[in-house]
């Protein structure tokens, strides 16, 4: 994993998080904290009830609210200078079979966010993307210059928000960082979803269920561990414009990453 230095008390950020309980974004508020910032997580859920944050409680603040409210989603904002978003309603199985529920949720909530940013004296909006806003049928590792070319709506909306959110910083000034976050993994991850192939199968085994495996010998997939994640997203505190794409050094066929992890475990 990757580490760093507590920062100087002259470079302390007012940062918010939103979606900061959630299994990426928690990871991301515990190093922020660390490092000396002052953040808020913002949370739709309970206080309370969300169970990966309870160890890290007085660390950081927390403001309540439901993202689809724009006032509380404003009020939430004054005062800080970087706002992360993690929020989503919609993962790639749900928008295959639900594309306008998509666009009326994720993309939609999502440009309004950039426009309360701007409009709200937030000096920086880092957007957690997708991996899918890249990806489309191709046989070659994708990279920053790759032209992207999605297919799942999921992926077609982020990278739409993409586009907004140029739009906000050329309009606005505002700087932005886009991360194109490819297969998560790590601790924290729901193992009660379809998303995150890491975390369903380890759902199936601890219920007995059988395992999908979808695609064939061909099939390849990046996977990032979540640390990780958190780690290079603390680049957006110094960096002032970057568009970014999260994935490992080498990619691991499907059948072949099952195969692997399937050997080290005893059955």
């Amino acid at each position: 994993m990757l580490s760093c230095d507590k920062i100087d008390p002259s470079q302390r950020r007012k940062i918010i998080v939103f979606g900061g309980e959630g299994f990426l974004g928690s990871h991301l508020v515990e190093l922020l904290a660390e490092l000396g910032h002052k953040v808020t997580v913002f949370s739709h859920s309970p206080p309370g009830s969300n169970k990966n944050l309870q160890h890290f409680e007085g660390r950081y603040h927390r403001f309540s609210g439901d993202f689809a409210d724009a006032d509380a989603v404003a009020a939430a904002l004054k005062g800080q200078e970087i706002a992360f978003n993690f929020i989503l309603s919609s993962t790639p199985v749900s928008s295959w079979e639900e594309p306008l529920r998509t666009i009326e949720t994720d993309l939609l909530q999502s440009v309004r966010f950039f426009e309360l940013c701007a409009k709200g004296g937030v000096r920086k909006i880092v957007f957690a993307s997708s991996g899918g806003a890249l990806y489309g049928p191709q046989t070659e590792p994708a990279d920053e210059g790759t032209v992207p070319r999605p297919f799942n709506p999921h992926g077609i909306a982020k990278l739409c928000a993409e586009h907004f959110l140029r739009y906000y910083r050329e309009k606005y000034g505002i700087a932005a960082d886009s991360y194109r976050i490819g297969n998560a993994y790590g601790p924290r991850q729901p193992i009660n979803r379809t998303q995150g192939v890491i975390g369903a199968w380890i759902g199936r085994i601890i219920a007995g269920q059988t395992l999908d495996v979808y695609g064939d010998e061909t099939t390849k997939r990046d996977y990032v561990n979540a640390k990780d994640v958190a780690q290079l997203m603390t680049h957006s505190l110094r960096d002032l414009d970057a568009f970014r794409h999260l994935q490992s050094r080498h990619r691991l066929r499907t059948r072949r990453f099952w195969s692997c992890w399937r050997s080290s475990r005893r059955w």
